[in-house]
């Protein structure tokens, strides 16, 4: 998006601050995009966005954004659990290099297995983006 916030490093920089979730996946598997290789070390996770212009004021700019994020885990056990701590790392609202994020409504984690070895969870985040 042509002068857009800078969402996706916010959302990089709060994965790779939170201890629990990297205890869980580390930064290096915590990737945008699709992973296309069937071979990386599970569990991983990738993250994608759409965001949307709402306002620009003199107070700022404002985008809303949904956050899309897909946990491949070797068990649903262990998918629920990163699921639900992005839900509680990726709660209210918390600040980097200049970029305000607020997340709101996660919604409720949709689970299915893939193959026998593998299990994905889909779960999105509303959030608005504020940049002062």
């Amino acid at each position: 998006m042509a002068d857009g916030i800078s969402i996706e490093p916010v959302v990089h920089a709060r994965w790779a601050a939170s201890a629990a979730l990297i205890a869980l996946v580390p930064a290096s598997r915590f990737v945008t995009g699709d992973i296309q290789d069937e071979l990386t070390a599970i569990p991983y996770v990738s993250f994608n966005l759409d965001q949307r212009q709402k306002l620009t004021s003199n107070s700022g700019r404002m985008d809303d954004a949904t956050l899309f994020f897909e946990v491949t885990a070797d068990s649903y056990a262990t998918g629920n659990a990163i699921a639900k701590q992005i839900v509680e790392t990726f709660s209210g609202t918390f600040e980097t290099d200049g970029v305000t994020l607020t997340c709101l409504k996660p919604s409720i984690p949709q689970r299915e297995q893939s193959g026998l070895d593998r299990w994905i969870i889909n779960l999105t985040i509303d959030a608005v983006a504020q940049c002062l």
